[in-house]
């Protein structure tokens, strides 16, 4: 399994399946203050743990850094109007589960992949 350490902002990022992508999310917004994705905290994760809770043979760096870019959209209030309380519709899993990010994440487009929600 790689670690982060091996992880280069340009380096592509698989696609994984929504159900690892929507558990390690949930996963990592349960590990804040308050359960919610929105609060700041300071979280030492070992990729194992996470492994765990993803299927079998599952590409665990590559659903950890989708669900830190859904982290990010949240933040940032882009998925504002899809919002369910502090959860998110399953199409928002299924859509950044298959995104294309063949540059990584600093090749990621927040616009683009809103335009392909909007698509939907």
């Amino acid at each position: 399994m790689r670690d982060l350490g091996s992880l280069s902002p340009s380096d592509p990022v698989a696609p994984v399946t929504p159900g690892d992508l929507k558990r390690i999310w949930t996963l990592l917004s349960a590990s804040r203050p308050g359960g919610a994705a929105t609060d700041v905290a300071a979280v030492a994760l070992d990729l194992r743990l996470l492994a765990t809770n993803c299927s079998n043979g599952a590409d665990t760096l590559a659903v950890f850094v989708r669900a830190t870019l859904l982290n990010m959209l949240i933040e940032g209030g882009m998925l504002d109007q899809w919002r369910e309380g502090d959860g998110l519709p399953d199409f928002i899993f299924k859509s950044l589960a298959a995104f294309p990010l063949p540059e990584g994440m600093i090749g990621f487009n927040p616009p683009d992949f809103l335009a392909a929600l909007q698509r939907r």
